[in-house]
């Protein structure tokens, strides 16, 4: 044997006779009434802060809000005083101040607008009225001129479809998926059919897989990976209910496979990526509860997902979710039925557990009741929350900043985190009452493992003489961290990057990421996946991780 291997062999073998190694006395903590958190506060955030904005030209709901590079807000469409659909756009500055835009060339209202790679916006489909047809029709903002211009046509009339930005070998394209085809009548007929844009042609090309099943006002999201998640919406004409089962976009092969069935159908629901770099879709209108409180999270390696413990405090529909610092989720707004909300909450998890393990503790109070309205993160960290309605056709014109505290509500512990959606014979699946395999099942929550008095091996407090020792050993068979895939491929200062891969680490002090040359602000990780926000000064170049002192193979980035 190799005199350095049996060196490593005899202090291993010292460590664990010691019996620290092998000791988890893990301890049952009780669990609190149905529905709470162990260890979860119901109070605000601290620090968290709502101050006004500067209101809009014009009240506007059912809009879209859009990043532009700089730190500008762009708002295009949605619906105005009277139930009149909107041609008019506006840009939110990073000054501060409300700027009318360009005017679109037709009212626009469940369309989508979406970031190209050079800082343009394409706002693609939509209605032009509550119950017309819908719009093959797409626009093209320039920020430079503030004015919109042509776009091409898709190859589909759509309404209430969705648009996701999407990385493939050939390049950056716009994933649009599903909608309505919009009817005189009210009835409209929902699509399967996809398609997508190439921004480098300003092309269109339909794709030859349709969708597992019909899409309509469903909602999408880019997962670490960069395959897409769609789930929820409208599935067949005429049809008052949801879609529970889900499906998976892979750019790499333009095919939709089926995924997860959801703990319930969900209309009007909100999507969007936790802490941990897993979809996580709260709130909307089931069919159990009307108004829902219940949040699942998915779990990329089963394609399946996992119903929360911990509940929102509030029934929410038509609410926004928004991916904050510190890995905290800003739910803000919607209606509980009929009301709409004045308030928000905050979904965080313990720093280092699993997706899904978090708790809801109460946010600070927005100044105006709102549903249907828009929030979007800006760079300074704030969340720009405007628009909406505050009742049914009483749009508004107002905009207030949302500041979140420094310190994430507390979590569940870490384990169990969530519950697995059973399989059922027909019908919609619901919550089960059985744990997670291996982990203690409903009733309690385990308490992190016994701290071994002279250090911990496999990620234990190591001090001292001990620690230089085992900090040598574990170097000697350590990998170099390995970037798989970014996601996505390009963007603009603070926007949210995935970076997936393995052999990374949960200690942020182990850790650098450089985005373009500049040391990135991480969001959030783990073993096998990094989120960062992109640095203000970053140039266009290079992805890399460093895990003490080891550097990974890079991956080309491109600054809009």
């Amino acid at each position: 044997m190799n005199p350095k291997h049996l060196f490593v062999a005899g202090v291993c073998a010292g460590l664990l006779a010691t019996g620290c190694a092998k000791e988890d006395r893990r301890t049952i903590i009780p669990a609190g009434p149905a529905g709470s958190v162990a260890g979860a506060s119901a109070s605000a955030t601290g620090g968290a802060t709502v101050r006004p904005a500067a209101p809009l030209s014009a009240p506007r709901e059912r809009h879209t809000a859009t990043l532009l590079a700089g730190g500008d807000v762009l708002l295009v469409g949605g619906s105005g005083q009277g139930g009149m659909v909107l041609d008019t756009a506006e840009v939110c500055t990073a000054a501060g101040t409300v700027i009318p835009t360009g005017r679109l060339s037709q009212r626009r209202i469940h369309h989508t607008a979406t970031l190209l790679p050079g800082g343009r916006v394409l706002v693609a489909g939509g209605q032009d009225a509550y119950s017309g047809a819908s719009l093959r029709s797409t626009e093209v903002y320039d920020p430079t001129s503030r004015a919109f211009g042509p776009g091409p046509d898709m190859t589909a009339a759509r309404s209430g479809h969705t648009a996701t930005l999407v990385a493939t070998a050939a390049g950056t394209r716009v994933l649009i998926a599903g909608g309505s085809t919009g009817s005189a009548s009210g009835i409209p007929a929902f699509l399967a059919s996809a398609e997508t844009f190439d921004p480098a042609t300003g092309a269109f090309a339909a794709l030859k897989s349709a969708m597992v099943q019909p899409r309509g006002l469903g909602v999408a999201i880019v997962m670490g990976g960069g395959k897409v998640l769609i789930l929820g919406g409208y599935t067949t004409q005429g049809s008052t209910l949801a879609a529970a089962a889900s499906e998976v976009y892979d750019p790499a092969t333009e095919q939709f496979s089926p995924a997860g069935r959801a703990a319930a159908e969900r209309l009007e629901a909100s999507l969007v990526l936790t802490a941990g770099g897993s979809p996580l879709v709260a709130g909307g209108i089931t069919t159990a509860q009307g108004v829902s409180t219940t949040a699942e999270v998915f779990d990329v390696r089963t394609s399946s997902f996992l119903s929360l413990r911990a509940s929102m405090l509030s029934p929410r529909r038509g609410h926004t979710a928004t991916s904050a610092q510190a890995g905290q989720v800003l739910f803000a707004g919607g209606y509980d039925g009929s009301r709409a909300l004045g308030t928000t909450e905050v979904y965080s998890e313990p720093a280092g557990a699993v997706s899904g393990s978090g708790g809801f503790s109460a946010g600070p109070a927005l100044g105006t009741p709102r549903a249907y309205h828009t929030a979007t993160l800006l760079p300074s960290g704030e969340v720009l929350v405007c628009g909406g309605e505050s009742a049914p056709a009483q749009p508004m014109a107002s905009c207030e900043r949302v500041t979140l505290g420094s310190t994430p509500a507390a979590g569940t512990g870490g384990l169990p985190p969530a519950y697995p959606v059973p399989p059922t014979a027909g019908g919609f699946p619901f919550p089960g009452t059985g744990g997670l395999p291996g982990v203690q099942p409903p009733g309690g929550t385990i308490a992190p493992a016994h701290v071994c008095p002279i250090g911990k091996v496999g990620g234990w407090t190591k001090p001292g003489f001990f620690g230089g020792v085992w900090n040598w050993i574990t170097g000697l068979f350590r990998s170099a961290p390995v970037i798989d895939f970014i996601s996505p491929g390009a963007g603009r200062a603070q926007d949210l990057v995935t970076i997936t891969g393995k052999h990374f680490s949960k200690d942020l002090a182990d850790l650098k990421v450089y985005v373009g040359g500049e040391d990135a602000v991480i969001h959030s990780l783990s073993d096998t996946v990094i989120v960062v926000h992109v640095p203000a000064s970053a140039r266009t170049g290079e992805v890399y991780v460093v895990v003490k002192g080891d550097k990974s193979n890079t991956k080309p980035f491109t600054i809009l």
